[in-house]
């Protein structure tokens, strides 16, 4: 009797526990509620809300800045996209997952920038695709896989990344639930303009495109098997997998990649579009550029344009 009294005991003092770091995880973490890189909302708010979408769009910034929702809410298709700054395509695997259980898409689009460029895990950049991402069993698994050794504690329980914060608290951390994220952009991030690092001066352009480290060897190698898992993973549910790349500035930086990449896709039967050699089709010109890999609500608007007919034509 004794036994199961201490039992229960642990049990509701395992309960409390659970509860406070709960509790304290949702008040500390960054809401990333300010326009336009509002992820708390555009990730938060896709799976607060759990909605049917005909098509899903997956991938970097770069999927996010591209495609516009609300161009193919004309058409009668209702999409979302659920992506994040420099988000790993291991992470992509279980976005996809949690999408198809969620959302029952028949099409995902899915740009493969991850494979053609390698970018530093910073901690602000885990955390982006981590912190809004619900806790559960998907959670845990993609932890393990896609969020580098060092930082996988701190992105399961968040306070111990954000135990600093109490001095910058305000009235909206406390009072702040999960079920208020809500994006009216279903993700779509909305740039105006150019960034002021990307001037109309050439030489800072090319400083720019330098400094980009090109993907090869093992580390492509290795993104190319998820990209099969996730192909897998769309065949077992049912769901047609699109590979794609939106335009970037200047697409020669990628010229090589690319085209290894498109080879390995035709070796493994995989659909592969390329929007780049299409940029005059699109009549995409500089001034449609964020910076060299964003494009702009201009440049948006035209390759969601594009899109849409090119999807019909695609059937």
């Amino acid at each position: 009797m004794k036994k199961l009294r201490n039992f229960i005991c642990f049990l509701i003092f395992l309960a409390v526990l659970g509860t406070s770091l709960s509790y304290a995880n949702n008040i500390l973490i960054r809401k990333s509620l300010d326009k336009p890189w509002d992820m708390g909302n555009k990730i938060g708010g896709y799976f607060n809300e759990k909605k049917d979408y005909d098509v899903m769009f997956f991938g970097t910034s770069h999927a996010y800045c591209s495609v516009i929702p609300s161009f193919l809410e004309r058409e009668g298709i209702s999409s979302y996209i659920l992506a994040s700054q420099k988000q790993p395509l291991e992470a992509n695997y279980f976005y996809i997952d949690a999408a198809i259980s969620i959302s029952h898409p028949k099409v995902v689009y899915l740009d493969i920038f991850n494979a053609l460029s390698k970018s530093e895990a910073d901690e602000a950049t885990v955390h982006s695709y981590t912190d809004y991402f619900p806790f559960g069993i998907r959670k845990i698994h993609m932890v393990t896989k896609a969020v580098p050794k060092g930082m996988k504690l701190h992105t399961i329980f968040p306070l111990l990344m954000y135990h600093s914060r109490w001095d910058e608290l305000k009235d909206e951390d406390f009072n702040f639930k999960y079920s208020m994220y809500h994006d009216d952009l279903n993700g779509y991030v909305k740039l105006s303009g150019q960034s002021p690092s990307f001037s109309k001066d050439k030489s800072m352009k090319e400083e720019n495109l330098k400094s980009i480290s090109l993907a090869s060897g093992k580390y492509m190698e290795d993104k190319f098997k998820t990209i099969l898992n996730i192909d897998e993973l769309c065949k077992k549910n049912g769901v047609e997998l699109r590979l794609i790349k939106t335009p970037v500035y200047d697409e020669n930086v990628y010229r090589e990649n690319l085209s290894e990449f498109s080879k390995m896709c035709t070796e493994h039967g995989l659909k592969f579009h390329d929007f780049n050699n299409e940029k005059d089709k699109i009549g995409l010109v500089e001034a449609d550029f964020y910076d060299p890999g964003h494009l702009n609500e201009d440049g948006a608007s035209k390759f969601s344009e594009y899109f849409i007919n090119w999807m019909k034509e695609e059937n």
